[in-house]
């Protein structure tokens, strides 16, 4: 699942901040923990570990790997924070923050690109070198090479903070139909915090929790969420799905009125037209849902399914088995359903 935290100011960013909002989400990764942080002048990094960080990251031999006893600068403008579910290379490489072109570019991610193999292979055809066999180490090549277009190239689930020192600039993005959670609020001294959940925002100074009445009503009437950027608590907005968001580190942070910022939508779905016969549909169909389903089997950890007994988890359950057993697979899989013990439940 994994987890992140961000915050980019105008005033020095608190350490005692920044921990804190990673404490409210030690349950989605319990695995690892990390930090970095940029100073407000020349925007030198400096990034550490914390209490859930295993000892091999800090003995690896990376450039990123967290460095013991290491303190935020006294004037830094922009911190990242990651809390580490392990999927993809389960080995100290994965650990985040994690750093590309000799410490130009730096990420906390939370998601899965599924496509990561393929690209990986492009970008070293391009002279891209890789240190992890980590997805988030192709993000960061990906965005070295293409920039804000290599959004357009994931193929996943993903919400993201990457911080381009050479630029001074700071781009956040979401996946097309944000399946990851993001969602960021502006402090009363104008710091952008941005989170995986709500709650870590009364971390900060200056956090009320404020009813958002409009969207309450929205839902109680309506049953209706997530339909505008906005959230059940006044001044906390999501960032939508298929949108992205870049902010100038050297220059006045632009908050539009109301604690907005200026989006950019990256995505937005697009119909197509389709000639063929019902049975040419389905076939059609069944070969895009089986691809789907064999890029998400792609795990470096063993793979289970929720199972409602509906019909998409239990299409997505015989699919994963017919899959499996092509790959030799003989084991049972793995499939969690929830009951409830209330008879008319």
């Amino acid at each position: 699942m994994c987890g992140l935290a961000a915050l980019v100011g105008e005033h020095p960013i608190s350490a005692a901040a920044l921990a804190a909002m990673l404490d409210l989400i030690r349950h989605r990764g319990p695995d690892d923990e990390g930090w970095a942080a940029f100073d407000g002048n020349d925007l030198s990094a400096a990034w550490g570990g914390g209490t859930d960080t295993p000892v091999a990251c800090y003995s690896a031999t990376l450039p990123y790997a967290p460095v013991s006893g290491a303190a935020l600068p006294p004037d830094a403008r922009a911190a990242l924070g990651h809390r580490r579910l392990s999927i993809l290379d389960v080995s100290p490489s994965g650990h985040q923050p994690m750093s590309y072109r000799d410490g130009r570019y730096w990420i906390v991610f939370n998601g899965e690109i599924y496509n990561h193999i393929e690209l990986r292979r492009e970008l070293e055809s391009s002279g891209h070198r890789f240190v992890s066999r980590s997805d988030t180490e192709v993000i960061l090549a990906a965005y070295s090479e293409w920039g804000e277009a290599c959004l357009g190239r994931l193929e996943g689930m993903f919400a993201f903070v990457l911080v381009d020192r050479l630029e001074a600039a700071v781009f956040v993005a979401r996946d097309r139909f944000g399946i990851k959670p993001l969602y960021y609020w502006v402090t009363p001294d104008r710091t952008v915090a941005f989170a995986s959940e709500i709650k870590q925002f009364s971390a900060l100074p200056g956090w009320r929790a404020v009813l958002n009445g409009q969207r309450a009503y929205d839902f109680l009437a309506w049953g209706i969420l997530d339909h505008t950027d906005e959230t059940m608590f006044k001044g906390v907005h999501q960032l939508r799905p298929g949108a992205s968001v870049r902010l100038e580190l050297k220059r006045p942070l632009d908050v539009e009125p109301g604690g907005r910022l200026a989006l950019r939508e990256w995505y937005r779905l697009a119909g197509s037209h389709f000639e063929g016969s019902l049975e040419d549909a389905a076939a059609r169909f069944k070969e895009r849902f089986h691809a789907s389903v064999s890029d998400h089997l792609r795990a470096d950890v063993p793979l289970g399914s929720c199972l409602s007994g509906g019909l998409d988890s239990s299409s997505i359950v015989c699919a994963m088995n017919d899959l499996l057993r092509q790959d030799g697979v003989q084991e049972r899989q793995h499939a969690f359903s929830s009951c409830s013990a209330i008879p008319r439940f």
